[in-house]
């Protein structure tokens, strides 16, 4: 899968920006998914261009239980913004799905870092309209 968005006149920071997000998903070796995303994002006045990227890994360690790392890293919130994760999803059933998630925020100011640890429940509802 592959997939491209543009976003014009967005405001973030007190300014307007401009951006551009390119995401892709690629099947290294069967269980195995690479999952990429690059953004940019530049003020419509010239002053700021940031840009981050996220990479991801994902597989399967059972028909029900999937593994899951990331790293990302951005200044477009923070100046020097790095994202670690670490998770589990447990399908339950084909549209309800169990999640844990460990996740580890730090910067060039350290007093911003953080960790979070997520656990939750999504239902995929499927609604036909036509």
């Amino acid at each position: 899968h592959f997939s491209i968005g543009f976003d014009s006149d967005v405001p973030q920071k007190g300014l307007i920006f401009d951006t551009t997000r390119i995401a892709a998903t690629i099947p290294i070796v069967k269980p195995l998914i690479l999952g990429l995303i690059w953004q940019e994002s530049k003020d419509t006045l010239g002053n700021f261009n940031d840009d981050g990227y996220v990479i991801s890994l994902k597989t399967l360690l059972s028909k029900k239980l999937a593994f899951k790392l990331m790293y990302g890293k951005s200044d477009m919130v923070k100046a020097g913004g790095e994202l670690t994760a670490i998770g589990f999803d447990y399908k339950v059933a084909k549209p309800l799905k169990l999640y844990l998630n460990y996740i580890d925020k730090s910067y060039e100011d350290s007093s911003k870092e953080s960790e979070h640890i997520m656990i939750g429940l999504q239902y995929n509802f499927n609604i036909e309209i036509f």
